[in-house]
């Protein structure tokens, strides 16, 4: 409840009661000096605000330092942007080291399965070959000798 409606209702009861205060004036004017209090604190308050801004924009350091406080976010943008690109040319480079590493491991093994291949054929060759008694004979060592008599004899 505000000071008027207290006043309000005083003279209400003022009307009824004999003995309630009937000096509304001075009440009154407390109040008018109040609210012109009030709104002159409201005003100042408004004009430093008002005077505040105005010197921000006018100040030349303030400025400064705004231009370098946006420098700076703009700094921090960019190297954030590197470091992005940075971690993207990693991922790539680790990409194609591994389709390499992929592409030589599946190239030993070509090579590896093509050896193969070649000493199938080779041993399909030389097993198809038919070989002489007397060509084998030729070539025999002593040692052989010894063991083909040996097991000539063993048979009889």
């Amino acid at each position: 409840m505000c000071i008027r409606d207290r006043v309000s209702t005083q003279s209400t009861w003022a009307g009824n009661n004999p003995l309630a205060p009937t000096t509304t004036a001075p009440i009154r004017q407390i109040e008018d000096r109040l609210a012109l209090e009030l709104q002159k604190r409201k005003l100042e308050n408004v004009a430093k605000q008002r005077e505040a801004e105005k010197l921000c924009q006018e100040s030349e350091e303030i400025k400064r330092l705004k231009e370098k406080i946006s420098q700076g976010y703009v700094n921090k943008e960019r190297a954030a942007q590197i470091k992005e690109h940075q971690i993207r040319q990693l991922g790539n480079l680790q990409q194609e080291a591994e389709i390499e590493d992929a592409i030589v491991k599946k190239a030993y093994e070509d090579q590896r399965l093509q050896r193969e291949k070649e000493v199938q054929q080779k041993l399909k060759q030389l097993s198809s070959k038919s070989v002489s008694y007397t060509h084998l004979r030729a070539h025999e060592t002593p040692e052989h000798l010894v063991c083909r008599l040996l097991l000539e004899k063993k048979k009889k």
